[in-house]
């Protein structure tokens, strides 16, 4: 594990690190100091040549493949035009615009005594992007030599800290107010690392190939096939499954016929279970997610619920890793199902196929395996032949276990 320490930024007693040229005059660039947006953690930086003063993103999270650099004078952001409406100018508008109403309350939970520490900025608006941010946690188990692992999460991600963190520090309130800048926040934390000898920054990547989900919810992937594993749709009332086309009209959509539509998807549903029943019977059908709406025949165990606590999810988590199949509407509602379950049918809606896979948390090295056991189709598809497709999955994937776990065969000579 020597290579996962590498790579790291310091940020404290001082920030060193390596700039982008100025972007008004190609100059070089000074580093001033520290500035903790929030998603964003960045070097405050002048221009030797032309003086400007600019505010530039240091390399963690998405700012590793897309990283800006913001001259609040000229109100102007500058990097990849692949990121900018969704990262580079909400990173713009929250330094021109902080928001000076305290956030809740920065919570520090001090496990373990550290003076060197590996900073893991896990602060994000949005819940899939903050998980995924904390998935690399699990490159900084201790070891000897190695400085202690300090995680930064919004207060709903802090019961998936792993326990070797030496601190955890939560931020609460909710997700969306974290794509703000909060001058009140940033005191906060930027003083709580003069309590540290030396802090190094983690790249924290936007979507860390390996890791081990027991780790960060306490549940192992599914791993043993039963006739009785659950088969299991994950909920959601957002974006849905079989709804209609017409109701993408613009008439439709300011009418917003919620009712009517969570009805079709609850029939969806229910005909999706039934028609598997038929090849599946002691399977124990499940549904979960968030969001109560409509019900469900008694045979369907229906552990939906209207709002995620820690218990609620541990316990969803526990359900994911008894499943032999997940199946969902893309979307980060995917995530944890998908790193439990023994397989995956992703239901990709029309205008999220440029997303795919980022919804996965692939558990399978081989990726022959990995082919059949996360499978995407259109949400377009109906209920029949989505069973169709799920049965023929389940049983493709342990005919594919078996032909590529059995290794090369060496001719006989």
């Amino acid at each position: 594990m020597a290579d996962e320490w590498r790579d790291k930024v310091l940020i404290h007693p001082h920030v060193k690190a390596q700039l982008p040229p100025c972007p008004r005059c190609s100059g070089g660039l000074q580093i001033a100091g520290l500035l903790w947006q929030g998603i964003h953690i960045c070097a405050k930086a002048t221009c030797l040549t032309c003086g400007a003063k600019l505010v530039a993103d240091l390399p963690m999270g998405h700012a590793t493949c897309f990283p800006y650099v913001a001259d609040l004078e000229l109100r102007a952001v500058y990097g990849s035009e692949l990121g900018m409406s969704w990262l580079g100018k909400p990173f713009l508008d929250s330094l021109l615009h902080p928001k000076w109403k305290r956030v809740s309350a920065l919570r520090i939970q001090r496990r373990l005594p550290a003076t060197h520490v590996v900073l893991l900025n896990c602060l994000d608006y949005l819940y899939g992007h903050a998980l995924l941010k904390l998935l690399n946690a699990d490159r900084y188990q201790p070891g000897p030599g190695r400085p202690g692992l300090v995680v930064v999460v919004p207060e709903c991600l802090a019961w998936m800290v792993p326990a070797w963190a030496a601190e955890v520090w939560s931020v609460g309130g909710p997700l969306p107010e974290l794509r703000d800048y909060s001058p009140a926040l940033r005191r906060d934390l930027e003083e709580q690392l003069q309590r540290f000898h030396l802090v190094e920054l983690s790249p924290a990547a936007p979507h860390p190939p390996t890791f081990d989900i027991s780790h960060f919810t306490g549940f192992s992937s599914y791993a043993n096939p039963a006739p009785d594993a659950r088969i299991s749709f994950i909920w959601r009332e957002d974006r849905l499954w079989r709804q209609p086309s017409w109701s993408q009209s613009r008439l439709i959509q300011r009418l917003r016929p919620t009712t009517f539509f969570l009805a079709w998807q609850n029939q969806a549903v229910v005909r999706f279970f039934e028609t598997l029943r038929l090849s599946f019977a002691k399977a124990r059908f499940t549904l979960l997610g968030l969001g109560r709406s409509t019900c469900f025949p008694d045979w369907i165990d229906d552990q939906r619920v209207n709002s995620f606590r820690t218990t609620s999810e541990a316990a969803h988590c526990r359900a994911y890793s008894e499943s032999q199949l997940v199946v969902g509407v893309h979307g980060s509602n995917l995530l944890l199902p998908s790193a439990h379950a023994g397989a995956t049918l992703d239901l990709m809606p029309d205008g999220r196929w440029g997303n795919m896979t980022q919804d996965i948390l692939y558990q399978e090295p081989d990726p022959r395996v990995a082919a059949w056991r996360y499978r995407f189709v259109s949400c377009d598809v109906g209920p029949l032949q989505a069973a169709r497709y799920a049965e023929e999955q389940l049983r493709g994937l342990e005919i594919h276990r078996l032909l590529y776990g059995a290794g090369t065969c060496e001719e006989a000579e």
